[in-house]
């Protein structure tokens, strides 16, 4: 799994997104760089469920990460039972 982790120092973690394709993380940190080089707020929209927008004057002072992890299939699928509980329940 491929993650990509937007945090601030005062906010905390903005956004922690796992990808299990490496060309939606690498499309996903293109959107990311193209926001920040453009001065520009970050939006997405996955046509689905999630929705993200920072402000491009906290977008400037986050740290962002990228990393692959091995996360187990147990954990995978707990983070995936727990987003879809979440929806469920607004």
């Amino acid at each position: 799994m491929k993650r990509v982790k937007i945090a601030h120092n005062k906010l905390g973690t903005i956004c922690d997104r796992c990808f299990d394709d490496g060309v939606q993380m690498k499309l996903f940190v293109k959107l990311i760089h193209v926001s920040i080089v453009k001065k520009e707020s970050l939006d997405y929209y996955d046509g689905n469920c999630d929705f993200l927008y920072v402000p491009y004057n906290i977008l400037r002072k986050c740290v962002i990460v990228t990393d692959e992890t091995n996360v187990s299939l147990t954990e995978h699928f707990y983070k995936n039972q727990k987003k879809s509980k979440s929806l469920f329940t607004n």
